[in-house]
């Protein structure tokens, strides 16, 4: 994998490139970017053909393992790998270790293994099993085996605990990686762990810093929570734990950070240095059947400060980047979701139609919203990249912070 800086903000942000990753030497995304979310390999509420209405045809897709953990055995016999078993061989495939939509149960990792958690319940997978689902499954780059669970206010022993395992746990994984013929073309991405102890993550950095990994993931944040969740990165000194990890960290490999983050969170991780996110944010706002109505560029009209226009009186549930459509506000709306918006619903579809479709429970009404929300989120990443090329990211943050577009 080739990670190539193009240029560094005034403020930290970085806009690169990534290629050579993977089975497909050929492609190249530009970051900060925004992985697909899916859940059991497929992103949620979207059948195949409706996902071609997103209009993006190379997005990277994110596969979180604990719903795909018990299809190893059939990947291992079907040996083509899970891209082209779930028919998305033409995407850069990306496997992490859990997903961070859930909040597995705490206390059940041990120095030997990690327990996901799938449909059938508890699952141990030690570094074995681990290395052999990655050459069934052959992603196009993965994470390697940590231990993220620290607790959620974790003791310093337990922070301690958690980054000696993932260490040990990263250099067995390194070891069967160099030995394994099936993933010569699959890159390692190492994770950052410690909890909450600033300590531990920088000693967790610098030494991940040292293994020859293709990149870093940072884990074991707390972002893995219910529908209503959000990472705050300035609550709780996360902002600075986060700062102090890529204090450690080389500037010439790329760096994630899962999890729901709204966009002015979004925002203040690349400002930091974060160059990878994913679509969970979108999703569990499709789950609230709430549609995305920040503005991400002049040519789209929020529908939130249109909203906010109404009187109070109305009631609506609504925050500063989405909107519920459960409110009866919406019964004769008969405008898109967002004015100006060219996905499939907005194009297609009216508020009223979603209203009305939420409301009665039909299946269509999050096929509807997922197809917007998704839109919708990954033209805010393409909006942050030229943000960062034209020199104009302190602009979309203020526009993100005072939800309107100047």
């Amino acid at each position: 994998m080739k990670f190539s800086l193009r240029s560094v903000s005034q403020r930290g942000g970085r806009l690169a490139t990534i290629s050579e990753l993977g089975r497909h030497g050929d492609k190249t995304v530009t970051t900060p970017m925004c992985l697909v979310f899916t859940q059991a390999g497929t992103i949620p509420h979207l059948t195949n053909d409706m996902v071609q209405k997103l209009g993006k045809h190379a997005y990277p897709v994110h596969l979180p393992l604990p719903l795909l953990l018990e299809s190893h055995e059939i990947l291992q016999k079907y040996s083509n790998g899970i891209g082209d078993f779930l028919a998305l061989k033409h995407h850069l495939l990306y496997l992490s270790v859990q997903d961070s939509t859930i909040r597995p149960p705490e206390g059940f990792n041990e120095k030997s293994f990690v327990s996901l958690w799938g449909r059938s319940g508890r699952l141990n997978v030690d570094v074995d099993k681990f290395m052999s689902v990655q050459e069934a499954f052959k992603p196009d780059w993965y994470q390697a085996l940590c231990d993220s669970d620290a607790g959620k206010v974790g003791s310093r022993k337990r922070a301690h605990k958690s980054v000696e395992r993932t260490l040990a746990y990263l250099d067995r994984c390194l070891e069967k990686h160099k030995e394994s013929e099936v993933l010569r073309h699959s890159c390692i991405f190492g994770s950052i762990e410690g909890g909450s102890v600033a300590e531990e993550r920088e000693l967790s950095a610098k030494e991940t810093a040292k293994r020859p990994v293709a990149g870093f993931v940072l884990e074991g944040l707390d972002t893995n929570g219910p529908l209503d969740s959000v990472l705050p990165l300035c609550e709780n000194g996360k902002k600075e734990i986060i700062q102090s990890i890529l204090n450690e960290l080389p500037d010439e490999k790329p760096r994630i950070l899962h999890g729901p983050l709204d966009p002015a969170n979004i925002l203040a991780a690349v400002e930091l240095g974060i160059d990878i996110f994913d679509s969970t944010y979108a999703f569990l706002v499709t789950e609230r059947n709430a549609a995305l109505t920040f503005c991400v560029s002049p040519d789209t009209e929020s529908m939130a400060s249109n909203v906010g226009k109404l009187q109070d009186s109305c009631n609506l549930q609504r925050n500063l980047y989405e909107t519920s459509l459960t409110d009866k506000i919406f019964k004769d709306d008969f405008r898109p979701l967002v004015v100006g918006c060219q996905c499939y619903t907005c194009t297609n579809h009216t508020r009223a139609y979603v209203h009305h479709l939420v409301n009665v429970g039909e299946l269509l009404g999050k096929t509807l919203l997922m197809l917007h929300n998704l839109y919708h989120f990954l033209r805010f990443f393409e909006v942050i990249q030229l943000a960062l090329e034209e020199g104009t990211f302190e602009k979309l943050q203020n526009m993100i912070a005072t939800r309107h577009c100047n």
